[in-house]
């Protein structure tokens, strides 16, 4: 494990000079929340190490420590540049968004409930941007035809881009989902098998009638229907 000195100029490195290294977009005051630096660190094998208590640590130990805490935000005592508008992109921008998402981004185009849309040049940053977030599918943006249907972009650092919205028609992505068929519809109807020709089906009722009628009943024995159909045979003998 790295020292507080030694965390502590990475975090500078991280928060103050390239965010967009790790697919941070810092507020206008330079903060990001703790939560999303942890989720960025994790997926680094060299800082997946660290968490909340070593950030206490360097704010403890160090002096002069080169970050600033702040509830659940966390700045760099030198914030980063702000964003600067782009007007040669790459070709090719990619981001995520969630699943449910997608078919009315389609037919719609895509704004977030709260702040820009975030893009990269590098795909594999931007999907594991979003998978810190729940979004799981990926896009490819042609900027392009973005910028000939009004979209502008920010740059942020030498990774990251900024725009308010997604143009349906500016951006592509995996196919769409078929739809689950209605329960009703797929289960088919259960028809009960046709006995078979020739086949007998003892019936539960008539086992349990025989075994009432053999109950014997004032201290004799009732017989049985098969007893009493021969009784009436043998009377009409007599007679």
């Amino acid at each position: 494990m790295k020292k507080p000195e030694q965390l502590a100029r990475f975090l500078s490195y991280a928060l103050g000079l390239r965010p967009d290294e790790f697919g941070l977009v810092p507020e206008a005051d330079g903060s990001v929340s703790v939560k999303e630096l942890l989720a960025a660190l994790s997926e680094d094998p060299e800082w997946r190490w660290v968490r909340r208590a070593q950030i206490n640590e360097v704010l403890y130990s160090v002096a002069k420590p080169p970050i600033v805490l702040s509830g659940e935000r966390i700045r760099a005592a030198a914030p980063p540049p702000p964003p600067v508008k782009e007007t040669n992109p790459p070709k090719l921008l990619f981001t995520a968004i969630r699943e449910r998402a997608y078919p009315l981004a389609l037919d719609e185009g895509y704004r977030p409930s709260a702040g820009p849309v975030v893009l990269s040049g590098d795909s594999e940053l931007a999907r594991r941007m979003g998978k810190r977030r729940g979004k799981e599918i990926l896009l490819a943006v042609n900027t392009a035809r973005a910028m000939e249907k009004g979209m502008e972009f920010l740059r942020l650092g030498e990774l990251l881009f900024l725009s308010e919205r997604l143009v349906p028609g500016t951006f592509s992505g995996p196919a769409l989902p078929k739809p689950r068929p209605e329960k009703a519809a797929a289960r088919k109807e259960e028809k009960p098998e046709p006995p078979m020709h020739g086949s007998f089906f003892w019936q539960p009722e008539e086992m349990l009638r025989e075994k009432t009628d053999t109950k014997p009943v004032g201290g004799r024995k009732k017989r049985t229907w098969k007893e009493e159909r021969r009784k009436g045979r043998w009377k009409g003998e007599e007679e």
